[in-house]
């Protein structure tokens, strides 16, 4: 759907010639484990039962989720406002993972206002950890997918 300005770009990696395509199966396969995880999570009960589950996830969907929007704003033209540094890349995913973290803990409260039988952690410290580690998890994502993606640019 979306192409780079060059028509066929490949680099040298793992030992054989890879496309840009095989970057978007990487990250359909992230988006994967990260629903099975989320799923599991609430299925399982174990973002209480598992003490790390929790941080673990609210850091590893925001990666995936900024590191797919990333890479669509990258292919569509974003490079040079959002990419065209590594600080400027590392802000850009920071916002994104701050915004949906921020979201996401809205949207927690929420449902335990609504459905007060939910077994929701929502003390403020567990909140504030939540969303730092979105942040962080996003802009691990967006640099990981301006990494990425200018070495296969470059080649």
């Amino acid at each position: 759907m979306w192409e780079y300005p060059e028509k066929e770009i490949e680099m040298r990696a793992y030992g054989g010639r890879r496309s840009v395509h095989d970057w978007m199966l990487v990250l359909v396969l992230l988006l994967l484990a990260v629903a099975i995880l989320n799923a599991a999570g609430w299925m399982l009960n174990l973002f209480s039962r598992i003490p790390p589950y929790d941080e673990i996830v609210h850091f590893v969907t925001p990666l995936t989720l900024v590191a797919i929007a990333s890479t669509l704003i990258y292919r569509s033209g974003g490079r040079d406002e959002f990419f065209s540094s590594t600080t400027r890349a590392l802000l850009t995913g920071a916002m994104l993972g701050l915004i949906g973290a921020i979201a996401w803990e809205l949207f927690e409260v929420l449902l335990v206002r609504l459905f007060p039988g939910i077994d929701f952690p929502t003390p403020p410290l567990d909140t504030a950890v939540d969303v730092m580690l979105g942040t962080a998890g996003g802009a691990v994502g967006a640099r990981l997918v301006d990494w990425r993606l200018d070495r296969v640019r470059r080649r």
